[in-house]
């Protein structure tokens, strides 16, 4: 990496620091949206919430998998920070 230029690594810790921010806009996004969604299709179509149907036997592996994958973007997420934050304690050093 250091055969780059500080610019080119400032530009990439940038680059780095913005992916990491949009990942957790919008996991926090799907987290505050998806039970907003979740109790108006039930008001559209007229059912009752049944949160025991959500949470049945054949829904619970998907389950696992959604917070499989929210734990593994957001995992992803703090990599990213941590490489942009290396990069620039890299550039500028305190002394």
């Amino acid at each position: 990496m250091t055969k780059n230029s500080n610019k080119a690594r400032e530009k990439l810790a940038d680059s780095l620091m913005t992916m990491q921010a949009s990942l957790f806009v919008n996991l926090t996004s799907i987290v505050l949206i998806a039970p907003i969604g979740f109790f108006g299709v039930a008001l559209y179509k007229g059912e009752r919430l049944d949160l025991t149907r959500m949470l049945s036997e054949q829904s619970q592996p998907a389950l696992g998998a959604i917070a499989l994958a929210y734990i593994a973007i957001f995992f992803l997420g703090m990599l990213a920070r941590h490489a942009a934050m290396k990069i620039y304690n890299e550039l500028s050093p305190d002394t």
